[in-house]
């Protein structure tokens, strides 16, 4: 092994960075496939394709795993092929199809990064695919989630 790859330790910066730069090079590559109009039949399409999305996902629409406050919860599972998720999404989002691919971007990242990432890299993830500045992207799922309490 040669001697100065073993002195070289990325920062936590750089490790971020370099997070960071996956999600968005993924999120394009996604959005390449798909198209930039991403809607309820695309979105469901990508969770379901393992290029864009690492394990299986199920959409259930149940407020029974979430507390007062959100309006989608995540959860890991041990399936008989190894892991895959369930994303309950609350009830009234059912049939919101505006809505659900936002919401749904949003967990993508988690999925396919697990535990490593943070809110900030599911808003960057969602933004990219959505071709949207991290903000604005923030902003409509902020949106999306008032409508759930009024």
């Amino acid at each position: 092994m040669n001697q100065d790859h073993k002195k070289f330790k990325p920062t936590d910066a750089q490790g971020k960075q370099s997070l960071h730069d996956h999600i968005v090079d993924k999120a394009l590559q996604t959005r390449d496939a798909y198209g930039a109009q991403i809607n309820i039949v695309t979105i469901t399409e990508m969770i379901n394709d393992q290029k864009f999305v690492r394990f299986p996902v199920e959409i259930v629409f149940s407020d029974a795993e979430l507390s007062d406050s959100e309006f989608a919860y995540l959860q890991t599972k041990r399936g008989v092929d190894g892991l895959q998720y369930k994303l309950s999404i609350h009830p009234y989002y059912k049939g919101r199809d505006q809505s659900l691919p936002y919401i749904i971007a949003y967990y993508i990242v988690c999925v396919n990064y697990g535990d490593i990432v943070t809110s900030e890299e599911a808003e960057l993830y969602g933004a990219t695919l959505f071709g949207l500045e991290i903000d604005d992207y923030y902003h409509k799922l902020c949106a999306i989630a008032d409508n759930l309490g009024g």
